[in-house]
């Protein structure tokens, strides 16, 4: 990856689905180029987190019992990785969820138990061959113990320390350069020693940095993938189960990404930071914001059946208005011609955007309270009240989803995501106009038109 820390990655937490589905894929598929040559189609056709434990208190005031309220059956939790094991590492696996399931959280020490339990989890899994998300770089640095000398891999572990520290400072001066970040010094050695130990470097920077564990990433052109030689793992490695898995993905995805916006898209990412967590996101390529990657997280997209998560659809069309909404024509670039213009992380968005007309209509009147919001939020200390969650329910009825109050950026992808889906709105609330406002551009209309067609939605 060529974009880290302080560039922005936007991402979704699942959202509601209505239908799902999984095609099938033939083993001639694969070809000596490592290509899928089926996908040769038209687009237009923390530690670790691999566990989601909500931790609920119990109403009666006298006490302060807690349980471990796992959302996942245990069979979830490992999805298709399950096909891996034989019957005895499944049984002891399976007893130590049981054990997490019926945990009782009391207090400060009973809690330390649990998450004892979890690393148990995690490394029993590791034992058995599994992939769990990266924590440090002298995991990876472990899997992969014969690139590295001992001082190489001594020098890792000093750089980890460093790392852990750096990340855990205060960003300090706003205008300081690349050159004098101590961020970004680090991150430049952490690269540089792994890219000369026959490992991506920037690949194993992202997969710390965004606690997960990539399985496979794929160059994208002209809407074909192929394997891509940054990968930590030779493509041999891959089975002919994960190929036609992964091939069913970036399948369905073409189905969504219009072929007009293909050209965008230059990366291909399947991982995973573990169940119920980040099922997709994209994050730019390049500085000028013209090229893309799409990463989707493999145990949320696909259910332990092999089909499609019912999240998995909605993601996909929300995290492809990022792009549609965010790239670089949609921007001004580095000569700025109208500074009133809305301006996002990327940059300030060109008049005639579809985010800054968004905006434009339906953000200004609520910007400075959502302002308000936002910095409240950031300065408060232990409280009930959540000012961001206080601002969506004051203004409910202007948003598709609570997700969408997020900021302008994430309301209009979630707009997107329900005009795609849903019927055109009859109402008159400025949650239905958002959506109506898609409606005034013949472009959007005809894409939502193919993709629907494509998902059989008609």
């Amino acid at each position: 990856m060529k974009v880290f820390n302080k560039k922005i990655v936007l991402a979704i937490i699942g959202t509601a689905l209505v239908f799902s589905g999984c095609s099938s894929t033939d083993k001639s598929d694969i070809n000596k180029n490592n290509n899928l040559a089926s996908l040769e189609v038209e687009a237009s056709k923390s530690s670790k987190v691999l566990l989601s434990k909500e931790v609920k208190e119990n109403s009666d005031e006298d006490q302060s019992n807690y349980s471990s309220d796992l959302e996942r059956t245990f069979e979830e939790v490992l999805g298709k990785d399950i096909e891996k094991l034989n019957e005895a590492q499944i049984a002891e696996l399976r007893d130590i969820y049981k054990e997490m399931e019926d945990f009782q959280i009391t207090d400060r020490e009973s809690e330390d138990e649990y998450y004892e339990l979890t690393d148990q989890f995690y490394i029993k899994m590791m034992e058995f061959g599994l992939d769990v998300p990266f924590a440090s770089f002298t995991e990876v640095a472990d899997k992969y113990r014969d690139n590295f000398t001992d001082e190489e891999y001594r020098k890792i572990q000093d750089l980890d320390e460093e790392f852990y520290e750096i990340s855990n400072q205060e960003m300090g001066d706003s205008q300081m350069n690349d050159e004098e970040d101590p961020y970004e010094i680090i991150r430049d050695k952490i690269v540089k020693i792994f890219d000369e130990n026959g490992l991506p470097g920037e690949e194993v920077f992202s997969q710390i940095e965004n606690r997960n564990v990539q399985y496979a990433l794929f160059d994208v052109k002209d809407g074909n993938i192929t394997y891509s030689d940054e990968n930590m793992d030779d493509f041999s490695k891959l089975t002919r189960s994960e190929v036609k898995v992964y091939a069913d993905i970036w399948k369905h995805i073409v189905k969504i990404v219009p072929k007009e916006y293909m050209n965008l898209l230059v990366k291909f990412e399947i991982n995973t930071d573990g169940t119920d967590n980040v099922m997709a996101h994209v994050v730019q390529e390049n500085e000028d914001f013209s090229k893309w990657r799409l990463a989707i997280d493999l145990k949320d997209a696909i259910k332990a059946d092999g089909s499609f998560s019912d999240e998995f659809t909605n993601t996909v069309v929300h995290e492809f208005a990022h792009v549609m909404t965010l790239h670089k024509g949609q921007l001004q670039g580095d000569n700025i011609v109208d500074e009133k213009a809305y301006s996002t992380n990327e940059g300030y968005l060109t008049t005639n955007s579809y985010l800054n007309k968004f905006y434009q209509s339906f953000w200004r009147d609520i910007a400075k309270e959502y302002e308000a919001a936002q910095e409240k939020a950031q300065n408060q200390q232990d409280s009930d009240e959540d000012p961001m969650y206080a601002f969506y329910e004051k203004y409910e009825d202007q948003f598709v989803s609570d997700y969408a109050a997020t900021n302008p950026a994430e309301d209009i992808a979630e707009t997107y995501r329900v005009f795609v889906i849903e019927d055109k709105p009859t109402g008159n609330t400025i949650r239905d106009k958002k959506v109506l406002f898609m409606y005034e551009y013949p472009e959007l209309v005809k894409i939502r038109t193919d993709i629907r067609s494509a998902l059989g939605l008609n």
